[in-house]
């Protein structure tokens, strides 16, 4: 790989020094983010009301088992939330939560508004795609997984 002619260079010499960061930085992010949406759902399930609202959307969506499509979305969010943060089986994580935001943009929003304020898409669609980015390059450091001997 050929070394890039830069216009400013320290951009390059910083950009070096921050890259351990960038990955790890990503997946927190996106960790909080999910803890965030499914703390909602985890609450409504620990207090008794359920997730019937949600299973309403999916099966208004038309997909099949809507109130254990409902489950997995919360404990993808919440439970899965909290491991992307700590870096724990990040692969799986991130597989999951890359899925479920897919299935999201496909069976939910649908592709016919972008605003996400009207329903649109590209609010989840760039969530599926940080998901895919973290599956493929897996943890990065500062991570539970960067100590274990095997992970997925």
């Amino acid at each position: 790989m050929s070394k890039q002619n830069l216009y400013i260079p320290a951009f390059g010499t910083l950009a070096a020094k921050l890259e351990p960061f960038a990955l790890p930085l990503l997946r927190v992010i996106v960790g909080l983010v999910f803890i965030f949406h499914g703390y909602g759902k985890f609450m409504a399930v620990v207090s008794g009301g359920g997730l019937g609202g949600l299973a309403g959307m999916i099966e208004g969506a038309g997909l099949p088992f809507p109130i254990v499509f409902a489950h997995m979305a919360m404990v993808t969010e919440f439970f899965g939330g909290i491991c992307l943060v700590l870096g724990l089986f990040t692969r799986l994580w991130a597989f999951f939560g890359a899925g479920m935001m897919f299935m999201i943009v496909i069976f939910v929003r649908g592709f016919d508004t972008i605003h996400y304020a009207q329903g649109g898409f590209e609010y989840d669609l760039t969530l599926a795609t940080v998901l895919s980015v973290v599956f493929i390059l897996g943890a990065g450091g500062f991570s539970v997984d960067s100590k274990l001997k095997k992970t997925f």
